[in-house]
């Protein structure tokens, strides 16, 4: 509360609706209609990959109730802030590694799916790719293909998270693409995921998804 919030002593029935509308601003957007989402940050200190770590992650948050207090006397109330998450998953930061036809592992940190959410501020989820190739998780049993139609100039990206394909000077190169073993084109599984590369190299980004 800042100064200018003073506490009236002589008035306390005022003092409490004033702090009670206070808090209720707090989870207001002016100018807009309609919900507009947040970022929400968690953090908490777990064991990961065997050594003792702070874990920072962020989801997309709205408020979705209406914080009606509930009386527990003249001057006291108690009520809840709901909160509704774009998808079920927090996300760590951004993060990307590279695998050529020498094959590679991609470990997600994270117990969720990377590639299961939704593209936001805080989580995204790209393939790019530097020539046609196939692209495959075999720990997931997914894989994509790109046959190089429609591209102008390498290299192409494949937003997992949009269902997009785009190449280096902005076209729409999706209808080259063809994928097998899943609904979405790529994804990785918690812990350690096999990854081969059959032309050129994968630049993977994505953020590790927590429950």
């Amino acid at each position: 509360m800042s100064a200018s919030q003073s506490y009236p002593a002589a008035d306390p029935r005022r003092a409490f609706n004033d702090n009670f509308q206070m808090l209720r601003q707090l989870f207001t957007t002016r100018g807009v209609v309609g919900s507009v989402q947040g970022q929400l940050q968690r953090n908490w200190y777990w064991t990961q990959g065997g050594s003792p770590t702070m874990v920072t992650s962020t989801a997309m948050a709205e408020i979705a109730g209406s914080m009606d207090p509930t009386m527990n006397g003249r001057l006291s109330a108690v009520f809840s802030v709901d909160l509704l998450l774009s998808d079920p998953m927090f996300y760590g930061a951004a993060r990307a590694q590279t695998v050529g036809t020498a094959g590679g592992t991609i470990t997600a940190l994270g117990e969720g799916v990377v590639g299961e959410g939704f593209a936001s501020a805080v989580n995204a989820f790209t393939v790019t790719i530097s020539q046609a190739t196939t692209v495959t998780n075999s720990t997931a049993g997914v894989s994509f293909t790109h046959s190089g139609a429609g591209v102008a100039s390498w290299p192409v990206t494949v937003d997992v998270l949009r269902y997009t394909a785009t190449d280096a000077v902005g076209n729409n190169v999706v209808g080259g693409l063809t994928h097998v073993g899943s609904r979405m084109w790529m994804c990785l599984l918690s812990g350690a995921n096999v990854i081969a590369v059959t032309n050129g190299t994968a630049l993977f980004g994505f953020c590790d998804a927590y429950v």
